[in-house]
């Protein structure tokens, strides 16, 4: 999993070390959810690359004590920008950021972590991070050998079909982690990005059926729309919001984008336009005030209701977004939290 990163690092003038050893060397058991914890690698490699702008990223796999218990350790840890200690033990709250870090990102949600917390503990395991500011952060997360302290009911072994079934989720989701981080190595001069939003309205007037490939959704349902009665765009440059949105909204048919220009894309190969567009103000690319000039200058777009989403909601945006037409603002933190 680890190694879908290694291009990207390099690119990036990152050293990239995967430390995992054979699996004759283990000779143990470890049962895990896959998914989750596919889900748990591709968020602290993408973080780790998010938060380090020299030096290295080293993951590593290890057998150790805990409690006198025999565990596997996943150990990430980076020479990026540090957290400071007095926030440490906020991190794995969901919402939570970290305002003053400096990261490759434009804005984050403040939900990855505490997710991925979730996922360790419903393996019976435990996560831990040490860090120091200008030096760098180590994340390890702990899970238990063998099966005593999972229910019966929550065991069992690996199936050829239910793999074949979910191979194309397990691509889907490797690839959304893999365009956001690419995002940070592609460089668009602002020429190029004025040229961009000049041609955006050309662009939705443009009839095709097939939607953008650039898109990003977790549940390939911009590909293969299921006929629901009300269709939502969430734009969004994280990833985890985008999955946490779809997952919330799961009633719905959800179409994801991961910038403003990815959404423009979009809406320009829709058969049927969004009954809502759900969309963040900091984006790279085209951000949202941008996304939501184009909408509402374009005579096929305009009346389409739109929500800012933001982790910041002062006074001085709300008013920004309401002069460009924005219908409304919620906060990222007013979001429900999921069982």
């Amino acid at each position: 999993l680890a190694i879908n990163f290694e291009n990207i690092t390099r690119k990036l003038g990152l050293e990239y070390i995967i430390d995992v050893p054979n699996s004759d060397e283990f000779n143990v058991k470890v049962y895990l959810d896959h998914d989750m914890y596919e889900t748990i690698v591709f968020n602290l490699c993408s973080n780790a690359i998010k938060h380090t702008w020299s030096g290295r990223i080293r993951i590593h796999l290890y057998l150790e004590h805990k409690n006198e218990q025999k565990m596997i350790v996943l150990e990430v840890s980076d020479t990026g920008v540090g957290i400071p200690k007095a926030i440490l033990p906020n991190i794995f709250q969901r919402f939570y950021r970290v305002e003053s870090q400096s990261s490759r990102s434009h804005e984050g949600a403040g939900i990855g972590l505490a997710i991925i917390k979730e996922f360790v503990k419903h393996h019976g395991g435990d996560i831990t991070v040490t860090s120091v500011v200008n030096k760098g952060t180590t994340f390890k997360c702990w899970f238990p050998i063998g099966s005593k302290h999972l229910p019966i009911n929550q065991i069992c072994y690996n199936n050829e079909k239910n793999y074949l079934i979910n191979n194309d989720q397990k691509r889907s989701k490797k690839q959304l982690y893999l365009e956001e981080n690419l995002q940070w190595i592609q460089n668009y001069s602002s020429s190029i990005e004025d040229n961009i939003i000049n041609n955006c309205n050309a662009d939705i007037d443009k009839s095709d059926n097939i939607i953008s490939s650039s898109s990003t959704d977790p549940t390939n349902n911009s590909l293969n729309i299921i006929n629901k009665k009300y269709q939502i765009l969430v734009v969004d440059d994280n990833t985890d919001m985008r999955n946490y949105l779809s997952d919330l909204l799961r009633e719905f048919n959800v179409i994801c984008a991961h910038d403003g220009q990815d959404a423009i894309q979009i809406l320009s190969r829709l058969d049927k336009l969004p009954d809502l567009i759900l969309s963040d103000i900091m984006m790279p690319n085209m951000n949202g005030y941008k996304l939501l000039d184009t909408v509402r200058s374009n005579i096929k777009t305009q009346l389409i209701p739109i929500i800012l989403l933001t982790a910041k909601a002062g006074e001085e945006t709300s008013i920004k977004g309401y002069e460009k037409g924005a219908n409304n603002y919620l906060k990222k933190n007013h979001f429900p939290l999921k069982n």
